[in-house]
């Protein structure tokens, strides 16, 4: 999560760029499907020219409103905090909740909520 919520709109030129370097970590499926659609506040991270870079990540086991973890697939509850600069200074948390799914790769990102 961290290389997908690293963004720089003036060197990366799209949203997919972050998604390619997050890529080794995630399923195909999913790097598809980012790669297809946007995040929402790209277009105002982009008008504002802000830049965000990971700075903190903490992983606690997800809440019960989720499937339990079972051998192949778990979830987990990601908050991630975010300095922010640009057309202004900021540290943001972003709260998402992530399903790992074990591949022939080994574990990788199959599914974001919050995104």
């Amino acid at each position: 999560m961290r290389a997908y919520l690293t963004r720089d709109p003036v060197a990366d030129g799209t949203h997919r760029a972050s998604v390619r370097r997050a890529a080794a970590q995630a399923t195909d499926d999913l790097t598809r499907n980012l790669i297809d659609n946007a995040p929402p506040g790209w277009g105002h991270q982009v008008s504002r020219g802000e830049r965000t870079r990971v700075v903190a990540v903490a992983v606690r086991p997800a809440e019960a409103d989720l499937p339990p973890d079972n051998p192949a697939q778990v979830w987990r509850k990601v908050t991630a905090t975010l300095n922010v600069t640009g057309y202004e200074t900021a540290r943001r948390t972003a709260l998402l909740r992530v399903e790992l799914t074990l591949t022939r790769a080994g574990w990788r990102v199959s599914r974001v909520l919050g995104v």
